[in-house]
């Protein structure tokens, strides 16, 4: 069991993969799809709505990125206008925010469906989305990134200890609802990077 784990380990640490969502590398064509809908969203992070014009919102299906958007102001706070993209109905969208005050990226917490022309909140009346500034990956919470995170993950994945909720949150850093080895790779990348 030692030897798997080990090997995991090093295979990790010879991949910079990184796999997670990120909005500041989301690129679309919308050319390339059939559809679009609309969200006029707005976007608290702890309970705090976010206010900086260099913030992004990025919508995924899944690690594809789908649209993405800065925010204007409104009052003193952000409005994100995102378009989404998608070439079929019933799609789930996740959403991840790029917060430039903390330089880091938060997976939010709301999912929608995908419907074409769908249109989402309003200016007076905004789509709330919510996250919680959390570092993705440190699954010690002690605020760093490092070898003791890929341990108690490669731990939890291999069901030597039992995970917590806050560890399935910051360790399933692909949103695919799952801890496995593309989890340590993207932590390994982040931590070399």
């Amino acid at each position: 069991m030692m030897k798997y784990l080990y090997y995991m380990i090093l295979v990790s640490l010879s991949i910079i993969v990184v796999f997670a969502q990120d909005p500041g590398d989301c690129q679309v064509e919308p050319s390339a799809y059939e559809y679009s809908m609309n969200i006029i969203a707005s976007v608290s992070i702890d309970d705090s709505l976010t206010n900086n014009a260099n913030n992004l919102l990025g919508a995924f299906v899944d690690s594809e990125c789908r649209g993405v958007i800065n925010p204007l102001n409104f009052n003193g706070f952000d409005i994100y206008f995102l378009v989404i993209y998608s070439n079929t109905s019933n799609e789930t969208i996740s959403f991840t925010f790029y917060d430039a005050d903390e330089n880091i990226n938060i997976t939010l917490a709301e999912q929608v469906t995908f419907l074409p022309n769908l249109i989402l909140g309003s200016v007076i009346d905004p789509f709330p989305l919510y996250g919680i500034n959390q570092l993705m990956g440190d699954l010690n919470h002690d605020g760093d990134l490092d070898i003791l995170d890929i341990i108690q993950l490669v731990a939890i994945i291999l069901g030597q200890v039992s995970g917590t909720e806050y560890q399935y949150s910051v360790g399933d850093t692909n949103g695919d609802l799952a801890l496995d080895v593309i989890d340590i790779v993207t932590i390994v990348g982040w931590i070399m990077s």
